[in-house]
């Protein structure tokens, strides 16, 4: 999860007629992004890439380091991220035998923050068709 500058001076307090003074931290060094699988038997296929992935380099990402790691029948859970919504990836995890089901936030309430982890909840929704076929 990112760390919005607007998110900054909430919750800050000044006595009456003052006002608050502070500074949002900003990013230094290198940005780098994580990949990796994690399943009952551990973290399997762990990527780091310096900045972010977009769709090619996730394709990528499941064609070189996870496929190799699948047995038939598995599942793959992923978010709706949009790096994620990428065209024959689907057909790439079906082609090994293994299956994808995409997970969907879902908000309960709207809340102060809009942050995934209050009064929200995870459901992974698979479309009548795959539920057939895991």
């Amino acid at each position: 999860m990112g760390f919005g500058k607007h998110y900054g001076l909430r919750g800050r307090r000044a006595a009456p007629g003052q006002r608050v003074v502070d500074s949002v931290p900003q990013p230094s060094g290198p940005q780098t992004t994580t990949l990796a699988v994690i399943g009952w038997m551990g973290v399997t296929a762990p990527l780091v890439l310096s900045g972010s992935v977009n769709g090619a380099v996730f394709y990528g990402y499941i064609q070189d380091c996870v496929l190799p790691t699948l047995q038939p029948g598995d599942i793959l859970f992923m978010d709706n991220l949009s790096a994620h919504k990428v065209t024959g990836l689907e057909e790439l995890i079906r082609s090994h035998g293994a299956h994808l089901s995409i997970c969907h936030l879902t908000r309960l309430t709207s809340t102060r923050l809009n942050w995934p982890g209050r009064r929200s909840k995870q459901s992974c929704v698979a479309s009548k068709r795959e539920r057939f076929l895991i």
